[in-house]
């Protein structure tokens, strides 16, 4: 059934699809209302009484983790597939994830707009230092984060991305 195998190949491509919808918004190339619309629908993110800001994070082998060299092979063909996972127990609401190069990694996070910045951040802040010490101890992964800020907008998440990459770059050991 040709409807069936079409319905298997847009399933089969979800991820991907999702990725690239997420790139778009997070680098600020959606270019019409319209489609920003029709992004923001296929992706479940038209919900009230949300605010979106998103952290950027970079992975890096650690030095100091003892590991054999067959299995730092198997953990670097897998460490994407481990990391995306790790962000996802840790922030799961949307799930959604864009990974913006070999070490970088952005997650797009939802809270209620009811909560402020200040309250807000000791629970993420929580959150990554936790997530931090799991990829370190589990996967030998150094993580170095940044949040940016929040806002009410989807098509404004742009700005928390480029806040976020700004601060993580800007922290020191």
């Amino acid at each position: 059934n040709e409807a069936s195998s079409l319905g298997d190949l847009v399933e089969k491509h979800r991820p991907l699809v999702t990725e690239s919808y997420m790139r778009r918004i997070m680098e600020g190339s959606v270019t019409t209302d319209d489609e920003m619309d029709y992004i923001i629908g296929e992706l479940h993110l038209n919900r009230t009484g949300i605010k979106y800001q998103v952290l950027y994070m970079e992975v890096y082998p650690s030095e100091d983790f003892n590991i054999q060299l067959d299995d730092m092979a198997l953990c670097l063909q897998n460490y994407d597939v481990l990391v995306r996972d790790a962000l996802k127990r840790h922030f799961p609401d949307t799930g959604y994830i864009y990974k913006t190069s070999d070490r970088g990694f952005c997650v797009l996070l939802a809270a209620p707009d009811t909560m402020t910045y200040e309250q807000l951040m000791p629970h993420h802040r929580q959150t990554f230092t936790a997530l931090h010490a799991q990829l370190l101890s589990q996967l030998g992964l150094w993580s170095r984060g940044g949040l940016g800020g929040p806002n009410g907008k989807v098509a404004t998440t742009r700005k928390s991305y480029h806040e976020a990459k700004d601060a993580q770059s800007h922290q020191t050991a």
